[in-house]
């Protein structure tokens, strides 16, 4: 029997997915200048085409200005504008960080205890950032454990005092189910994880 979970509109849904992604532009720039567009599509979870093209929306809207520098490097620097644009996004994100956080925890808590009706003692989380670690601590309150975590962009990383794996790691795993705790992507993980040979009854879908 598959389980899986009522499917819930995360932040990036509720925001609205290109002021979202607007945001997270320029939280990555405002931290690092000199990001790479490949580094921003992984960390965005979209493809570099489209990053590529969000960047130049945001050159053209005033956000963002581009230098050369040596070496053909880029630089991204935030203007005024961009500056004051990623401060209203911030609001946004924040309000809709809370009302997300507090859903999610009561929707994940009763997944977690459907999972344990069903004898599922041992969790993979397939996503290492923050849709795990709010399903971590939820996880704590069931009694049950976490086997591993998958995460193909922080392998080696720790999570709570696991390593962080590939999915080619998982058949060395000991576990009853695979929660995918990824914010994006989460159909293309499923279909990764059934290609690489995990029952669909034995992944719970967010």
């Amino acid at each position: 029997m598959r389980l899986e979970c009522s499917r819930f509109e995360h932040i990036e849904e509720l925001m609205d997915s290109e002021s979202h992604r607007i945001y997270k532009i320029l939280e990555e720039i405002s931290v690092d200048e000199s990001i790479t567009q490949r580094k921003l599509s992984r960390k965005l979870g979209i493809a570099l085409g489209l990053t590529n093209l969000y960047l130049k929306r945001m050159i053209k809207k005033g956000y963002i200005m581009v230098k050369a520098m040596p070496r053909n490097r880029i630089v991204y620097n935030l203007t005024p504008k961009g500056i004051t644009e990623k401060g209203l996004l911030t609001l946004e994100y924040m309000k809709y960080s809370f009302n997300y956080y507090r859903e999610f925890r009561e929707r994940i808590r009763k997944a977690f205890q459907q999972a344990s009706e069903n004898g599922v003692k041992k969790l993979v989380f397939y996503g290492a950032g923050e849709v795990g670690e709010l399903a971590y601590l939820t996880l704590q309150e069931n009694g049950m454990e976490l086997a591993g975590v998958v995460d193909d962009f922080k392998v080696g990383k720790d999570f709570f005092g696991k390593k962080v794996v590939g999915i080619e790691s998982l058949k060395n795993l000991d576990f009853d189910r695979v929660l995918i705790t990824a914010l994006s992507s989460k159909e293309e993980i499923y279909k990764r994880l059934v290609n690489s040979g995990i029952h669909e009854e034995k992944i719970i879908l967010f």
